[in-house]
C-alpha cells in the first residue's frame, strides 16, 4: 500500500483521517452511517491504488519517500530564471 498525505478530511474504513495539526475530538459521528468512529490526526493514510482512485477532489496527495518532512524551499520573491530584459511593447 502507498502512503498519502491527507489534505482535506476523508472517511475511510470507519475512521476519519484529518490533516496533521488539526485539533478535533478523538471520536466523531460518521458521515455515512451516523455511528461513532475514531479520528486519525497523523496527516497520512495508507491506501491501495484502487482505494486512492476514489478520492478525486484533492483530498489526498502521494507522499514521496524522504520529502514528507522536508522544509519548503525559500527563494527571493520576484526572481525568475527567465530573461533579464523587458520585451518591447508592440506599437500599433
Amino acid at each position: 500500500m502507498a502512503t498519502y498525505r491527507v489534505v482535506r478530511p476523508i472517511e475511510h474504513n470507519n475512521k476519519l483521517y484529518i490533516p496533521a495539526g488539526t485539533a478535533i475530538a478523538r471520536t466523531v459521528k460518521s458521515a455515512s452511517h451516523g455511528g461513532e468512529i475514531s479520528v486519525d490526526d497523523s496527516g497520512t493514510v495508507e491506501l491501495t491504488p484502487q482505494e486512492a482512485a476514489r478520492f478525486t477532489n484533492g483530498q489526498i496527495v502521494p507522499v514521496q519517500e524522504g520529502t514528507h518532512s522536508a522544509p519548503a524551499e525559500t527563494g527571493t520573491v520576484g526572481q525568475s530564471d527567465g530573461p533579464d530584459f523587458m520585451p518591447t511593447p508592440i506599437q500599433q
